[in-house]
Formats: C-alpha cells, structure tokens, sequence
C-alpha cells in the first residue's frame, strides 16, 4: 500500500487543486482529523471533492466523541496509526 499525504497547512485558503488532484489519482480519500467528526474540517474537505468529482471512494479518522481531561483517555478517542491503517485498509477493498 502507498499514500499521497497532503499536510493542510492552512484551511482558509483551502488548497482546492491540490486535494481534488490528490484524489483524482486513485479515486480514493482518507481525512485524518483530531477535530470531532461531525460538524468538522473532515466533512467540509469531502463536500468540496464532492462537489467538483464524480466517484471516490471516502473515509475519516477523525475524534469521535468529547476529548477527556485524562491523557490516557485522550490517546483512545484521538486518531492514531492503527485507525489509520484500518481505515486505508477498508477504502482499498
């Protein structure tokens, strides 16, 4: 398995071409966000590859519930290297 990783410096402005060239390659993207899933960057950068492309396959890692005060709790609900994994995983089949 390979990836292109795009690392958003910024979100305002969005890099639009990049992202969309990005998934024009293999159809596919993976949005790893520590932001909360809904309501979040994740759902607005599938929007815009939705918006201007016909099929892609998608998926996020992003925190799914409050992020809590403990540390060690902290590191279970943001994202890691093995949801990462799993999710690339599952958009490859």
């Amino acid at each position: 398995m390979s990836a292109e990783v795009l690392d958003l410096r910024t979100v305002s402005p969005l890099d639009n071409s990049t992202i969309g060239n990005s998934v024009a390659k293999t159809g596919r993207l993976l949005v790893i966000d520590e932001d909360y899933k809904q309501f979040g960057l994740s759902g607005e950068i599938a929007a815009l590859v939705l918006e201007n492309s016909t099929q892609f396959k998608f998926g996020r890692v992003c925190t799914e519930n409050t992020i809590p005060y403990s540390h060690t709790f902290e590191n279970q609900v943001i994202p890691g290297a093995q949801k990462i994994a799993e999710s690339a995983l599952k958009l490859l089949k």
